[in-house]
């Protein structure tokens, strides 16, 4: 519709004119026009997001997973890992990416994973050398002796001292000390525990003597890499 005005009465006719507004008329159709831009971009930033969040949240994402079961302070070698296509909506965080594998290679998992699952970079331990975990993994009870007041480390290096709890003797009965002890892990909770790893015959010394002794741990090596 053409907008119109009435105006005011012409003097000389007495009349009431009818007449075309057309600064009215020039300014409304820019003023839609505009509008309707608007609203265009509006909906095109908003299809936009929507097509941006769909490529992020859908598909697959390569991140490496556990090739076979793999049992809690296993050592990753290139056969315990493999790139596997997962949900982007099931990668748990810290998941290790296609470009990020050697960051594996060498370290060992805290907790058992099972075959498939993604590992976790935040769920390994520090780099060792190849063969430096031993066959035999302990669990010493944590206190301020065994975890030097809070103070060891993954990958430190540690002398275990076993004293016999008996009176004082002449001569004195030293301790018996376990050299070379690694430790993997320190576990805090309900059931605090310092995780270390050593040989065989260094557990069966441990296990004789605990039970009549106070474990001491001695630092003698923090860790410095592989």
């Amino acid at each position: 519709m053409i907008p119109w005005r009435v105006a005011p009465r012409d003097e000389r006719s007495g009349r009431y004119i009818c007449r075309v507004s057309a600064a009215t008329q020039t300014g409304s159709r820019p003023s839609e026009a505009r509008v309707s831009r608007v609203i265009l971009i509006l909906v095109a930033l908003a299809t936009v997001a929507g097509l941006s969040y769909l490529t992020f949240t859908s598909g697959t994402k390569g991140v490496y997973v556990a090739a076979v079961d793999l049992p809690a302070y296993h050592q990753l070698t290139q056969a315990d890992i493999r790139l596997m296509p997962v949900d982007r909506l099931q990668v748990p965080s810290g998941a290790v990416h296609e470009s990020d594998r050697d960051t594996l290679l060498g370290r060992y998992i805290t907790t058992a994973v099972r075959q498939d699952r993604p590992l976790q970079i935040n769920l390994v331990g520090p780099r060792l050398p190849i063969g430096a975990i031993e066959s035999s993994i302990v669990a010493l009870p944590w206190n301020s002796e065994t975890s030097m007041g809070g103070r060891l480390a993954r990958g430190d290096r540690i002398d275990i001292l076993l004293s016999p709890n008996e009176p004082p003797q002449d001569p004195p009965t030293s301790a018996l000390r376990i050299p070379g002890a690694l430790v993997l892990d320190l576990v805090y909770g309900p059931s605090s525990s310092v995780i270390v790893t050593m040989t065989r015959s260094d557990v069966d010394k441990l296990m004789t003597g605990r039970g009549s002794s106070t474990i001491v741990v001695v630092r003698t090596r923090s860790y410095v890499g592989p």
